[in-house]
């Protein structure tokens, strides 16, 4: 079974900003029984939360929703594009 919206939350959390779950998610001011009880039940946070939550994690709504990076992906999916735009580029070079 592939990765949630949670189990993105809690590594990109973990990943980029060096924050437990826990402690990200009240950062951003949302109540943690509001959170686990949106996990426990597999509902999605609140658009104008899972906006706030993507912000702080500089990555798409889509992509936590989704695992999907083509739509975006933040400060970090494009660079990501760039420098794969830059080799595409360079390989053609004699």
């Amino acid at each position: 079974m592939g990765m949630n919206f949670y189990d993105r939350v809690r590594q990109l959390a973990k990943e980029y900003r060096g924050q437990t779950v826990q402690e990200f998610i009240m950062s951003l001011g949302i109540s943690l029984d509001s959170y686990y009880t949106m996990k426990k039940s597999g509902n999605l946070p609140r658009a104008d939360e899972a906006v706030k939550i993507a912000r702080s994690l500089d990555v798409t709504v889509e992509y936590l929703v989704t695992g999907d990076r083509r739509g975006g992906g933040g400060v970090v999916g494009r660079i990501q594009e760039l420098a794969l735009a830059i080799l595409k580029e360079a390989s053609r070079i004699p």
